[in-house]
């Protein structure tokens, strides 16, 4: 996982005699001629490495903001004639070596003549950077402006997951909190995506789906444009550096179909069960088979959603959209008498309940779950009624495909289950499996 194995921002590392002058001369860097490159102009003072070196983290402090908030002026910086600058004082000589076992050799970095060094030795420290700043951290930035709780959650796993691959930390405790995004480049963002198209699981297969790492790519790209919205990275390194192709290919729905006799008998456990808990869990089943609907969404129900009349739930989907779903009239007799064991008090419509059956409040609200905690309700009555373990994307999976398999048209069928696109509901759909299985059914071996 040594991504920096041997990295040059363009084209090889610094010779010793321009580590020494500081000119920033580069082994076969002369020109056709056998002209040496040119040198920094006169009465401009070379920047010796030492002193990049000694105050490493002065330099990354000051390093870190747009070039207004530098404390040195652009004017008094020297740079050798002919080299293109960076955002943020980026000098793009920067030579990256590792060793294999070691990871980043730092006492080699150190040795380069680039704040940029200093800012991937960052990247490799477990916990906040001294140069962290709350307001202009690009990653906090992004996952404020999205909009739901869940989005925040996946998109900081992809970030943070990230940020370990740049840092190569085995260990999972970097976080993508406080890290200089800005330092990123096309040829780290590449690689990258490389990583992530590399990595195994533990089956030996792809660690990650085409559809996981091109989120992941998705959060990169959006980390990046907010380093440009914050003036940290030139417009034209950021359109560089998301310049990346998404990755092709699909996979076939997770999960797998319910069958009935699984849910009848989670039903008995639950009907068996005369705690207020049996009432809320027979109808939180009822619910989920009948509906479809997310984990997350079922958290978010409210008593105010449930329509006994029409035996309709308001449901909250992705990015706020609002729809209306209709449950059976076996599953509203069932959220019927939950509803008169949980009372007409505000908040959520399955909220936890304590070991003493109280439902829990948070104020003069019921409280609401968490999408986790569906489906530990979902895991532990399919236990105690002695079938396989299956999960809520498991009931809104038999769902779809329990109404394609009814003559349901596909539109109907999308939006009830409230995706954006008519293609996601129709790889739910089993009747071209079966028809295929049929037809293989009717070759005959010899």
């Amino acid at each position: 996982m040594k991504i920096l194995a041997s990295y040059a921002l363009r084209s090889g590392p610094v010779t010793a005699q321009a580590r020494q002058d500081g000119t920033g001369r580069r082994a076969g860097a002369a020109g056709a001629g056998g002209e040496a490159p040119a040198t920094p102009a006169e009465g401009e003072a070379a920047t010796p490495t030492a002193g990049v070196a000694a105050g490493r983290n002065d330099d990354w402090r000051a390093r870190s903001g747009p070039a207004s908030q530098r404390s040195e002026p652009a004017d008094q910086r020297s740079e050798p004639a002919g080299q293109r600058r960076g955002p943020a004082g980026h000098r793009p000589e920067t030579f990256f070596a590792v060793e294999p076992a070691r990871g980043i050799d730092r006492a080699r970095v150190r040795e380069t003549s680039s704040g940029v060094g200093g800012a991937f030795e960052e990247w490799a420290r477990i916990g906040v950077p001294l140069s962290y700043d709350p307001e202009r951290d690009p990653y906090r930035v992004y996952l404020d402006r999205l909009d739901s709780a869940s989005s925040r959650r996946t998109m900081r796993g992809c970030l943070d997951r990230i940020a370990q691959i740049v840092a190569m930390d085995e260990t999972g405790t970097v976080t993508g909190a406080g890290r200089p995004w800005w330092w990123l480049r096309y040829e780290h963002t590449t690689r990258i995506r490389a990583e992530l198209r590399s990595r195994t699981g533990a089956n030996g297969g792809p660690a990650y789906s085409p559809a996981s790492i091109n989120k992941h790519l998705v959060a990169l790209r959006q980390v990046l444009r907010e380093c440009w919205r914050l003036g940290l990275m030139s417009a034209e390194d950021y359109q560089r550096a998301a310049d990346l192709a998404s990755v092709e290919g699909s996979r076939l729905p997770r999960g797998h179909h319910l069958p009935g006799q699984a849910l009848g008998a989670a039903l008995a456990v639950c009907d068996a069960d005369t705690s207020p808990a049996g009432r809320r869990d027979a109808a939180l089943l009822g619910v989920l088979y009948s509906t479809g609907a997310r984990r997350a969404e079922i958290a978010g129900l409210a008593l105010a959603d449930y329509d006994p009349a029409e035996r309709s739930l308001r449901v909250r989907g992705k990015r706020g959209k609002e729809r209306l779903v209709y449950v059976t009239v076996e599953a509203a007799a069932r959220l019927d008498a939950w509803t008169a064991v949980r009372g007409r008090t505000p908040g959520a419509l399955f909220p936890p309940i304590s070991k003493g059956g109280r439902c829990r409040s948070q104020g003069e609200r019921l409280a609401h779950p968490t999408g986790q905690a569906i489906a530990g309700i979902v895991t532990r009555r399919l236990t105690e009624a002695g079938v396989d373990p299956h999960t809520p994307h498991d009931f809104r999976r038999t769902f779809i495909g329990e109404l394609l398999d009814a003559g349901v048209d596909l539109a109907t069928a999308q939006q009830l289950a409230g995706h954006a696109s008519p293609a996601t509901t129709a790889r739910y759909d089993r009747r071209p499996q079966r028809r295929r299985r049929e037809a293989v059914d009717r070759l005959q071996l010899p």
